[in-house]
């Protein structure tokens, strides 16, 4: 429980897999995550919460949510996204 009061980032290769399916795309338009937490809820299975930040105007916050179903341990995300400018 210290870990998560603590707000420690998880050593987890879930969190590499998260960073990937969302910031590594070839129409990704600079697209970052920029703040990353993710809690185990369960047996292999996670949740997490994240900060977007991302040139690409037509990214939504379901488009992140397909891209992250690829994980299935990954059960609920809450998504935030920051548009900036080219």
């Amino acid at each position: 429980t210290g870990k998560v009061l603590l707000d420690r980032e998880m050593d987890h290769p879930v969190v590499d897999e998260i960073r990937d399916v969302v910031e590594n795309r070839d129409d990704a338009g600079g697209t970052r995550v920029t703040d990353l937490h993710v809690w185990r809820v369960g047996a292999q299975v996670y949740s997490c919460a994240m900060t977007v930040v991302t040139q690409d105007r037509l990214l939504t916050t379901n488009e992140v949510r397909k891209r992250l179903s690829v994980h299935e341990e990954i059960v609920h995300a809450t998504i935030e996204l920051h548009y900036t400018q080219a």
